[in-house]
């Protein structure tokens, strides 16, 4: 039997005060993209190690140009790579990413020197300045300093800064595996042709892509029939982290997966929300710790639940507080005076602006596509140009 229904609030606050994070993993650096730092990036020199030529052009010491000096002889050439010299003549061509001359203390770029028979001519009241053009050595970051924090989400940028500082192997959070289980003697996989009183499944792999896509699980979808034993047999065996169930959560006469979870966990932690679609949505804690996650059948409540429940949560095991953000509607939307509305959106240029995509019903898959995620429209509905959280 469905408990008295939770708000949104609660729903979610019950599922995250329960979520335990992960342990860690070394994870090498070519796989690391979207995975959660465990432990920080740290500069392993200074940053960068030594005084870097920022422009091409020549080196020369400024007190000889101070000194009404304006002709210089070109003593040769040092690019980047090459080792560590000494400015013994009047100037050195020096390419960008080269180390500074020893001696040398300013770089004039090209664009500013007349460079012919291997001198170069330079005007008078040049705006010199010592160390002009130069990247100074540590400047950027010590040695030993973290550079970047346990927590972050991995990108390109944090890629490229821990293979300068010769991190190869970079301490990740885990990533958890989940199993995704949809019932249904309606149902027939996607390669089949179904019958007449038939569907295919798509839930299972509409999870699977949204988790997967952003390192967030290592997701098995699994189908099992209208069947408690079958359903009992698989919670007891599995060895899955979390598990999410699609379909059979409701009252129907053979909605068994309440009925199945209520007897191997104890009570639900809660079992109906007041929201749309999704009213069904129930959570349980085996005795193991693991959590279950029931949710409705219908496809556009499984969307809107990944995005509002599964995402975060699961963000939250790796150490990442994924707050909403608010956008603002560009059109009224009329709600329910007792249920949150959870609906796919598409967000309209970059002034945080979105447009509901409105839905037949809970089952109409093809209105979320094209979606940037969903937005919660509050009890009561929501007015034109008023601000929503929107859940990526």
């Amino acid at each position: 039997m469905m408990s008295s229904l939770v708000s949104v609030h609660e729903a979610w606050t019950k599922l995250a005060e329960r979520v335990d994070k992960l342990d860690s993993e070394l994870v090498d650096i070519t796989h690391a993209h979207s995975r959660v730092l465990a432990e920080p990036i740290l500069a392993d020199r200074p940053l960068p190690p030594f005084d870097r030529v920022m422009m091409d052009g020549i080196a020369i010491r400024l007190a000889d140009y101070s000194a009404g000096q304006r002709s210089f002889v070109i003593d040769g050439l040092h690019a980047a790579g090459d080792p560590a010299v000494m400015l013994i003549g009047e100037a050195l061509e020096v390419m960008t990413g080269a180390m500074l001359p020893s001696g040398a203390d300013c770089v004039i770029p090209y664009e500013l020197v007349d460079l012919a028979g291997g001198v170069a001519q330079l005007d008078d009241g040049m705006p010199l300045q010592p160390m002009q053009n130069i990247h100074l050595a540590a400047s950027d970051s010590p040695a030993g300093v973290s550079i970047v924090k346990s927590g972050q989400l991995i990108g390109s940028a944090e890629i490229g800064v821990a293979a300068s500082c010769g991190a190869s192997q970079l301490a990740c959070y885990k990533i958890p595996s989940l199993a995704v289980v949809t019932t249904g003697d309606e149902l027939v996989d996607v390669s089949e042709k179904p019958l007449a009183h038939q569907i295919r499944r798509s839930n299972g792999l509409a999870v699977k892509s949204a988790l997967e896509a952003e390192k967030l699980a290592a997701v098995d979808c699994l189908h099992l029939a209208d069947d408690a034993e079958v359903l009992a047999e698989f919670v007891n065996s599995s060895d899955h982290e979390m598990l999410v169930f699609c379909g059979g959560v409701s009252k129907g006469k053979k909605d068994y997966v309440h009925q199945v979870l209520s007897e191997l966990a104890g009570e639900p932690i809660f079992h109906g929300v007041a929201q749309r679609p999704g009213k069904p949505m129930g959570l349980w804690q085996l005795a193991d710790g693991r959590l279950v996650v029931a949710l409705p059948g219908n496809p556009v409540a499984v969307l809107a639940a990944i995005h509002v429940y599964l995402k975060p949560a699961l963000n939250l095991m790796r150490g990442v507080v994924v707050n909403a953000q608010m956008v603002r509607l560009s059109e009224e939307f009329s709600g329910h005076a007792a249920f949150i509305f959870h609906v796919p959106v598409a967000v309209l240029g970059n002034a945080g602006v979105v447009k509901v995509l409105r839905a037949k019903n809970s089952a109409d898959y093809a209105a979320a596509v094209g979606a940037d995620g969903f937005v919660s429209i509050p009890a009561g509905g929501a007015g034109f140009n008023q601000s929503v959280p929107w859940f990526r």
